[in-house]
């Protein structure tokens, strides 16, 4: 399991056989979630026991929310 701070800091993390981590931060105007490709969502929310991700597709808002529980840190890091 994956802590808030952890992810807050970058830490790579495995979700459902992906890997992924958060980049930016509040001073920048926000955390967005990237995988080895780029951008895949931007975080909405970021509670003490999950957080929320969401997107466009097709002029559609697509919004999920994750558990820290799901979520594996990983040792390798990306940026």
């Amino acid at each position: 399991m994956i802590s808030k701070t952890q992810l807050q800091d970058g830490v790579a993390f495995k979700y459902q056989g992906s890997m992924y981590n958060i980049k930016g931060t509040i001073d920048e105007g926000g955390y967005y979630v990237a995988n080895f490709a780029g951008y895949v969502g931007n975080v909405d929310k970021i509670g003490t026991k999950s957080f929320t991700v969401f997107t466009y597709v097709m002029s559609k808002e697509v919004k999920i929310k994750i558990n820290y529980s799901e979520c594996e840190p990983v040792i390798e890091y990306f940026k």
